[in-house]
C-alpha cells in the first residue's frame, strides 16, 4: 500500500505559502490562519486542526476549522 502522500501529492509551494501566510501570528490566531490558508492552498472546502482529548483518546477537540468563508475555533 502506498503512503497517503503518494496518493494525494501536495502541490509545489504549498508549505512555503503556509509559512508565509501564518508567520506573523501566534496562538489561536495562528491556527485560524493556518486552516484558512491550508484550505485555500489545497482547494478544499473544509480544513481542521484538532487535538486528541487527554481524558478520552478516541475523541478529538477542535482547535480551528474552516469552511469556505467561515472560521471556527474552540
Amino acid at each position: 500500500m502506498k503512503p497517503e502522500s503518494a496518493l494525494h501529492p501536495v502541490p509545489a509551494g504549498v508549505f512555503l505559502r503556509l509559512i508565509q501566510q501564518t508567520a506573523g501570528f501566534v496562538g489561536q490566531e495562528f491556527f485560524r490562519h493556518l486552516v484558512r490558508s491550508l484550505a485555500e492552498a489545497l482547494d478544499a472546502e473544509y480544513a481542521f486542526v484538532t487535538v486528541r482529548n487527554a481524558d478520552d483518546p478516541n475523541r478529538l477537540k477542535l482547535v480551528a476549522g474552516w469552511h469556505v468563508t467561515k472560521a471556527y475555533s474552540a
